[in-house]
C-alpha cells in the first residue's frame, strides 16, 4: 500500500516539474507572440529620439535634447513633455483589433488605396535613439501610415512599418496624433522652475546699468549696480510669477525693426538655474485696438528667446512689468538693520552735545527676560547704572528691526551730499553689539557690532537720512525714529520704582500737608483687614473715599512711574519754567514677617499739588527720582485731598451736669 502511495506522489511531481519548466514556458512564449502580434510597432523601437507627424497640412517635428523635448517644427520652442509622453505612450502600446497581409488584398480586387494608404492622411517617422555604449549604425527610422477610418466601428486603418500588413486600430490614434501646435509646445516662457533659480538679471539699453541678483542659500542679494540685500520675499513671489508667464500666439508676420525684440529689446530679463541659463527678450508693446482687446491689468509686447528665432505675444500683468522695471529699488530690502535680538548684549545711543547712553543686557548674552541696565557716563565720572525698562527697551529692539527705507536717497553719495544729509555731525548714533557675529551676507554689516547713523538736513522736515558705517548707501526715513531713541537716561528708567514683596503689608498710610505738617488723611490697616473699607476708615466716610483709600493702596504696593522729569531726585521741580512746591508727604507704614518678629519701616513720597486733569509730580529720595504719577493714584489722591479734614475724631461732649436735689422741708 505505501508502494502504490509513493509512486503515486512521484508520477505527480513528475508532472508538476514537466508543467513548470516545459509547458508553462511555452504557454508564456504562445502569449508574448500573441500579444507581440498584436503589436503594431516592435518592442525595440520604443526608445525614441525624434517624431516626426506629417498631416497634409502641417508637418510637426520633435527632437529629444539632453533629456528635454523641444519642437523643432512648424515652430521653435521647448515641447509640452505630457503631450509628447502621451504620444510616445500611445505608439509603443498601439495594439491593433484585428489585422490582415497586404499580399491577400490583391485575391480581393483590393489595394492599398481602398483603405486609405497610398496617400495615408497621417506619416508618423519615429528615429529610434543610438544605444549607448553601442558601435554600430544607428537604427532606421520607423514609418507608421495611418488611412482612412473604418465604416464601423470608428477604427483606423494603420499600415505596419515593414509595409506587409494593414491593423485596425482605435481611433485615439489619430486624435493624440493631430494635437493643435499650441497643446504640444510648452505653455510656458522660461523652462527653469523658480525652486531652480540662482541668479536673476535684468538689462536695459545703455547707458543703463544692468541690475543683477543672486542668491545665498536662501537669501537673495543685489550683485550689481551695487552689493547690497534683497528682498528675499518679493524676489522669491516675482521670479515664481516671471517663471510662470505663459506663451502668447507665435508671430509669423515681420515686425517693425523699432519694436522687434532681437533688434531693439526694451528689456533683457536672465534667469539662471543649474548649469543652464535663459534670456528673454522684451520688445515693443503692442497697442490695443477693437479686433485686439487687452484685458485691464495686462501689458502685451513683442518677445522671443535669445536662442530662438520664434516670436510671440508676451502678456504680462502691469504691476509684475513694473516690478521688473524698477528691480532695484522694488526688490531692495527696506529694512535697514538685520540682526538676531536674541544675541543682542547692549545698545548704545549717541547724540551731539551728550553723553553716550548704554542699554546693557544683564546675566549672560542671549536675550532673554534675565533684564536690562542704564550705563552712562557723565565727563570723568564713574559710570552710573540705573534699572531699565524692559518694556521700553522691547519696543525699541522691535522699532530698529522695522525701520525701512521710505526712499533709497544714493548709493555712491559725494562728501557735499554727505554733510548736506547731516552725517559730518549724525543726529543720532545707534551702535548694537551682538554676542555672536552674524553669517556674513554681502550687503549687510559684518562683525559683531552694527552702527547705525541718522542725520537731518539743514531744514527739518518730516523725513530723516540714514545710514550704516559699514556702508554708503543713503536711506530716507521717517523722522520718528528720532523721537524713538532720545539720550536721555530717564526716558529708559525703568518705570517699575518699588514692588514689595510677598511677606510685606502696609498697616497704616498718612498725607501730611508740609505748609503746617498736619496730617490730613490716615488709615490704619490692623492684621487680617480684608480691605481698607473693613478698617481703619472713619464709619461716615462716603463709599468714594473708602475706594480712593483702596485704589491708592494697591498703587503703593506696586510704584509706578508714568513718565521720569528728572534722572535723579531734585529738592525742587520746575516744569515750563515755573517752580512747583512739594505739597503734600505721603508716609507709608510697611510691616515685614522676619522669622519669628515683625520689622516695621516708613517710607515717604513727596507730592506737588494736582497740576492738570493728568498730571501730579511724586518725588523720592530713597528711590533717587522724580517722576509723574499714573492716572489712578492722581484720581486717588484728588479725592482724598480736596476739601479734606483731619481724621481725628471730635472729643465727646461733657454730659450735662445732674439736676440739684431739691431742699429738705424742714
Amino acid at each position: 500500500m505505501r508502494t502504490k502511495v509513493t509512486l503515486v506522489l512521484v508520477f505527480l511531481n513528475v508532472t508538476l516539474f514537466f508543467f513548470i519548466f516545459y509547458v508553462y514556458p511555452r504557454i508564456v512564449e504562445i502569449r508574448d507572440l500573441g500579444e507581440a502580434r498584436r503589436r503594431v510597432l516592435p518592442a525595440a523601437d520604443t526608445d525614441v529620439r525624434a517624431i516626426e507627424i506629417q498631416t497634409r497640412d502641417r508637418v510637426v517635428q520633435i527632437t529629444k535634447r539632453n533629456g528635454r523635448w523641444y519642437l523643432e517644427k512648424p515652430v521653435q520652442w521647448p515641447a509640452n513633455p505630457a503631450a509628447v509622453s502621451g504620444m510616445l505612450t500611445e505608439l509603443q502600446l498601439l495594439e491593433d483589433e484585428t489585422a490582415f497581409d497586404v499580399s491577400s488584398l490583391a485575391q480581393n480586387k483590393l489595394s492599398l488605396a481602398d483603405y486609405g494608404l497610398d496617400k495615408p492622411a497621417i506619416v508618423v517617422t519615429l528615429t529610434p535613439a543610438q544605444p549607448v555604449g553601442s558601435q554600430r549604425k544607428a537604427p532606421a527610422p520607423v514609418v507608421l501610415k495611418i488611412g482612412n477610418v473604418t465604416n464601423v466601428g470608428n477604427r483606423l486603418y494603420v499600415l505596419s512599418p515593414d509595409g506587409k500588413r494593414i491593423h485596425v486600430v482605435a481611433r485615439s490614434l489619430a486624435d493624440i496624433l493631430s494635437l493643435p501646435v499650441s497643446e504640444i509646445r510648452s505653455p510656458t516662457v522660461f523652462e527653469i522652475p523658480s525652486f531652480e533659480a540662482r541668479s536673476f538679471g535684468v538689462q536695459f539699453p545703455p547707458p543703463a546699468s544692468r541690475v543683477r541678483i543672486q542668491r545665498d542659500a536662501s537669501r537673495w542679494y543685489f550683485v550689481s549696480p551695487f552689493v547690497g540685500r534683497a528682498n528675499s520675499d518679493d524676489v522669491k513671489l516675482t521670479l515664481t510669477r516671471l517663471l510662470g508667464l505663459h506663451v502668447g500666439p507665435f508671430i509669423t508676420d515681420p515686425v517693425p525693426s523699432d519694436l522687434s525684440p532681437s533688434d531693439n529689446p526694451a528689456m533683457r530679463v536672465t534667469v539662471e538655474g543649474n548649469n543652464r541659463s535663459q534670456t528673454l527678450l522684451i520688445g515693443g508693446p503692442i497697442a490695443a485696438t477693437p479686433g485686439h482687446p487687452i484685458p485691464p491689468g495686462i501689458q502685451e509686447f513683442y518677445a522671443q528667446m535669445d536662442d530662438r528665432p520664434t516670436r510671440f505675444v508676451l502678456q504680462i500683468p502691469s504691476d509684475l512689468f513694473e516690478k521688473i522695471r524698477t528691480a532695484q529699488d522694488s526688490l531692495r530690502e527696506r529694512h535697514l538693520l538685520e540682526f538676531d535680538p536674541a544675541q543682542l548684549s547692549s545698545i548704545t545711543l549717541r547724540a551731539p552735545n551728550q553723553p553716550d547712553l548704554t542699554l546693557q543686557h544683564l546675566e549672560g548674552t542671549t536675550g532673554g527676560d534675565s533684564g536690562w541696565q542704564i550705563v552712562q557716563r557723565i565727563g570723568d565720572a564713574a559710570p552710573t547704572t540705573q534699572p531699565a525698562d524692559p518694556v521700553a527697551v522691547q519696543e525699541l529692539i522691535e522699532r530698529l528691526t522695522q525701520l525701512s527705507a521710505t526712499k533709497f536717497l544714493n548709493d555712491a553719495p559725494s562728501a557735499a551730499a554727505e554733510e548736506a544729509w547731516g552725517f559730518n555731525s549724525p543726529e543720532r548714533t545707534v551702535v548694537l553689539q551682538l554676542a555672536n557675529a552674524p553669517q556674513p551676507v554681502p550687503g549687510s554689516p559684518t562683525g559683531p557690532s552694527i552702527e547705525l547713523q541718522i542725520g537731518v538736513g539743514t531744514e527739518r522736515g518730516p523725513h530723516a537720512y540714514a545710514r550704516l558705517a559699514s556702508a554708503q548707501y543713503v536711506y530716507e526715513v521717517d523722522s520718528e525714529i528720532l523721537r524713538e531713541t532720545p539720550v536721555d537716561a530717564r526716558d529708559w528708567r525703568n518705570r517699575k520704582l518699588r514692588e514689595l514683596p510677598i511677606g510685606a503689608r502696609i498697616v497704616g498710610v498718612r498725607i501730611v500737608r508740609l505748609s503746617d505738617d498736619k496730617v490730613i488723611r490716615r488709615i490704619d490697616l490692623p492684621a487680617g483687614a480684608a480691605a481698607p473699607a473693613e478698617a481703619a476708615a472713619p464709619a461716615n466716610s462716603s463709599k468714594v473715599v473708602r475706594d480712593a483709600w483702596q485704589t491708592l493702596l494697591v498703587d503703593l504696593r506696586t510704584l509706578r512711574a508714568k513718565t521720569f522729569v528728572y534722572d535723579h531726585f531734585h529738592d525742587t521741580v520746575a516744569l515750563a519754567g515755573i517752580v512747583q512746591p512739594w505739597k503734600y508727604r505721603l508716609d507709608m507704614d510697611i510691616a515685614l514677617t522676619a522669622g519669628a518678629g515683625v520689622q516695621t519701616s516708613t517710607q515717604s513720597l513727596l507730592l506737588t499739588d494736582r497740576l492738570g486733569g493728568t498730571q501730579q509730580i511724586a518725588g523720592s529720595k530713597d528711590l533717587d527720582a522724580v517722576f509723574e504719577i499714573d492716572q489712578s493714584m492722581i484720581d486717588a489722591l484728588w479725592t482724598l485731598t480736596f476739601n479734606a479734614e483731619v481724621q481725628t475724631p471730635t472729643p465727646p461732649a461733657a454730659p450735662a451736669p445732674a439736676p440739684a436735689a431739691p431742699a429738705s422741708a424742714h
